[in-house]
């Protein structure tokens, strides 16, 4: 978490989680943490290109038969893609996205919630109406068969980060969120923490993590 994306086009404030070789519907996704309720959330269907080299979305909408086809793989899915978004009274939010196959609970609460189509857009539900407990899944499978990672953002309200000057300076469309973003690696314990660091991409940099 807390990085620049597309070659500093915009700004990730949340990390990401990817399995090897584990399919995308055998992975099973519970909530960390006790005392939050449900504030947000974003259902949407994916039609993108991504880098096969870089690993980068390409945001263009140049017609597959126009692209170097040999970089670039096609991603376009009707896997839908859902993102929670959950806040605790004292001020922390942990967000998950590319959540799929919610379970029936969790898909009866966002039911009325639109599906859109490469939109971001979130709808915010009543405060502290749908409460999640620690450990209970959310759903039974992550991103889709041709992309398969979990996005996994947590944010403390109460202050700003020491990147936030920095942030709104250089990507001050992403500063309201990005400000508040920190490492979550060491919040599941020792032995998860050195897990996590030790599968991280030798070459990433963090504005959040030591």
């Amino acid at each position: 978490p807390g990085r620049p994306g597309g070659n500093g086009s915009y700004y990730v404030a949340h990390g990401y989680l990817r399995p090897h070789n584990t399919p995308h519907y055998q992975i099973e996704v519970k909530f960390p943490a006790e005392g939050f309720s449900l504030y947000a959330v974003n259902r949407q269907l994916e039609d993108y290109y991504i880098s096969e080299v870089s690993g980068q979305v390409d945001q263009s909408q140049v017609p597959i038969g126009e692209k170097e086809t040999d970089t670039l793989k096609h991603i376009a899915d009707d896997e839908e893609q859902v993102k929670l978004e959950f806040h605790h009274p004292c001020g922390i939010s942990i967000m998950l996205n590319h959540l799929a196959q919610v379970t029936d609970r969790w898909a009866e609460i966002i039911k009325d919630v639109p599906v859109l189509t490469n939109d971001s857009r979130v709808t915010f539900m009543s405060s502290g109406k749908y409460f999640v407990e620690s450990g209970e899944v959310l759903a039974h499978a992550i991103g889709h068969a041709t992309n398969t990672y979990l996005d996994l953002g947590v944010y403390d309200l109460r202050s700003k980060n020491d990147s936030a000057e920095r942030l709104a300076r250089d990507w001050p469309e992403y500063v309201l969120q990005a400000s508040h973003g920190i490492s979550w690696t060491g919040l599941f314990g020792s032995e998860v923490q050195q897990l996590l660091e030790g599968k991280a991409d030798s070459n990433a940099t963090s504005d959040f993590c030591d």
